[in-house]
């Protein structure tokens, strides 16, 4: 007689036919049970079953279909108060799983997408309040933004100098070889002087909550996408991981897809209105794409997907170290691009836009329903049929 194995919540039962013939009970404790269930859900294999099962055993759950035949069998003859377990039991296990399933770790890369959305916001905000202090001041030193070159450096010297004479020799000490003679000097109360300077130290520490949130960002990278990192910088890469939903998500997706992610707004338009479609997306911002002639880039954005695509894949599934081989393979296929499509192709010529006149023009319109009513007083098809 065929011997079957299978599972209920309160233990694993090996029968020969409906009789029961060896038994391995769970422990009496919710806790326990809850594991053993949670195992189950996870399509882990419990010990118990280990135990019970031999040579010729057939198999009721396709969860144990990696150790024999599974076959369907009706164990409703196996009640749990045969066997001292209540339904209260069960109900206290199962809740101890559901406390469990809400428990789980975060999975690594969603840090990684909360961290690349709250650059982007910091950055909205530090950009808008960077102009509003640079037109603030240019109100008393109209001639400080031309002084200097990047925003955050003149939000920092606003921030820790102030006032127009501590700021010229902060200049000076630096080396920067500037006419200290204004034309015009404008007078500024303390009271407003105070504001500015509190506006620009809030704006100068988004600044710098901005660049720790890149490094965090960088290193994160390195652990959880290393070759990801390596092929396109590791900000790019998180971006992309961000777009996508998820390094597995990203690591699923058609290499088209992943070329086109961040240029959503554009592919629907061009779907709506018949424009012409995106080339790239956020991938756009790897220099080896914006650097190359736009007849290029269509080409070079599909080989960098492709590669993009590679290496999201050896990472979410545990793969190896690749980043050199592709990068190698990337630089290859760049140049051949840059080698076979040097000059630009060329346009077919118009011809001259072909003159209509007046008359062929209302009767286009008329056609297409756009002309004026001819049948105005005699009444439609229907309306006459209907007389």
């Amino acid at each position: 007689m065929a011997k079957y194995l299978f599972t209920k919540w309160f233990g694993v039962f090996l029968c020969d036919g409906r009789k029961v013939s060896r038994f391995l009970l769970f422990p009496r404790e919710r806790e326990a049970i809850a594991e053993r269930i949670r195992a189950i859900q996870s399509g882990e294999l419990l010990d118990e079953e280990r135990q019970l099962s031999s040579r010729g055993v057939l198999f009721t759950d396709s969860r144990l279909s990696g150790m024999g035949k599974v076959v369907p069998f009706n164990s409703d003859f196996i009640r749990p108060e045969d066997y001292n377990f209540s339904e209260e039991m069960l109900r206290d296990a199962m809740l101890r799983v559901a406390e469990m399933g809400m428990s789980y770790a975060v999975p690594e890369d969603r840090h990684i997408v909360q961290a690349v959305e709250a650059l982007d916001d910091l950055t909205e905000k530090a950009n808008l309040m960077a102009e509003r202090t640079r037109a603030w001041y240019s109100l008393y030193f109209p001639e400080l933004p031309s002084l200097l070159k990047s925003e955050e450096e003149l939000i920092g010297f606003i921030a820790e100098h102030g006032r127009r004479e501590e700021i010229m020799e902060a200049l000076e000490e630096k080396g920067m070889e500037i006419d200290s003679t204004p034309l015009f000097i404008r007078e500024i109360s303390d009271d407003d002087m105070e504001v500015m300077r509190s506006l620009a130290n809030l704006t100068k520490s988004t600044f710098e909550e901005m660049n720790t949130i890149s490094r965090y960002i960088e290193k994160k990278m390195q652990q959880i996408a290393p070759n990801l990192s390596s092929l396109i910088g590791p900000i790019l890469g998180a971006r992309l991981i961000s777009l996508a939903g998820g390094l597995k998500r990203l690591a699923i997706l058609p290499s088209g897809t992943v070329q086109l992610l961040g240029a959503e707004a554009a592919m629907f338009r061009h779907i709506k209105e018949g424009s012409a479609g995106p080339k790239h997306g956020i991938i756009f911002q790897h220099p080896m794409l914006h650097s190359a002639p736009p007849w290029q880039r269509g080409s070079i954005a599909r080989a960098i997907a492709g590669k993009i695509s590679i290496a999201a894949r050896a990472d979410a599934f545990g793969g190896a170290d690749i980043s050199d081989r592709l990068k190698a393979d990337l630089e290859a296929r760049l140049e051949e691009i840059k080698n076979t499509r040097k000059e630009a192709p060329l346009r077919r010529k118009r011809g001259p836009k072909r003159e209509v006149s007046k008359k062929q023009s209302d009767r286009r319109k008329k056609q297409r329903g756009g002309g004026k009513n001819t049948n105005k007083g005699q009444g439609s098809r229907h309306s006459r049929r209907n007389r």
